[in-house]
């Protein structure tokens, strides 16, 4: 199979509870086998028993270093998204009652396709890309999204190789399709035309 972010090839990195991961030999992602994806259905179910308590001190805890990016870099006159929001727009709940004017997307609860038509000043992503079936198309899509000098915030768990693989949780959750690497972030700065990309300990920020 080739790489679904920079299609290249991949080989076959390893085999756990009968699911198959490979690895990019150009990128470092790793990407589950498309014959192990689930269902649209399936998927969905999961998404389905997540949280539903917004004002849970716990659940905006989980969300904090993105929303407290967006607070650092911009203003509330700024116009948001949040990509992948979920059923319960956690992230557009927190900005919002911070006074921030943020729209939100997900293909499942909120699929209001005119919302990626649009321009905006910052876009925030929280534990979605992992989800992504075309990484590729949709960050392009993201970064066409983005008004100049706007800025893309991810949060996900990077896999790197002093993991052990086998052993880490991350990937046993059957919606994760896509692990990113330091490389594979590298590789979307360059290919996708970032200005600079900063690695924090628990977010991500792509710079247009």
């Amino acid at each position: 199979m080739n790489c679904t972010l920079c299609n290249h090839k991949t080989t076959l990195f390893s085999e756990y509870q009968e699911r198959a991961f490979y690895i990019c030999n150009n990128c470092e992602t790793v990407l589950l086998h498309p014959n192990h994806y689930l269902t649209a259905d399936e998927e969905k179910g999961r998404y389905d028993l997540h949280s539903d308590d917004v004002t849970a001190i716990g659940y905006q805890n989980f969300v904090k270093p993105i929303t407290d990016a967006v607070i650092c870099s911009f203003n509330k006159t700024d116009i948001g998204l949040d990509f992948g929001s979920g059923k319960t727009e956690i992230v557009k709940f927190v900005l919002e009652q911070k006074g921030y004017q943020v729209k939100g997307y997900d293909p499942f609860y909120f699929n209001d396709l005119q919302l990626l038509k649009n321009k905006y000043n910052y876009i925030t992503s929280c534990e979605v890309i992992e989800h992504l079936y075309n990484p590729h198309k949709v960050f392009k899509q993201l970064y066409d999204m983005l008004l100049p000098s706007g800025k893309l915030f991810l949060k996900t768990s990077l896999y790197s190789k002093d993991l052990n693989f086998e052993k880490w949780w991350y990937k046993n959750d059957p919606t994760h399709v896509t692990l990113y690497t330091q490389k594979s972030l590298e590789f979307i700065k360059e290919h996708f035309g970032f200005k600079s990309l900063e690695i924090f300990d628990k977010h991500i920020v792509l710079s247009k």
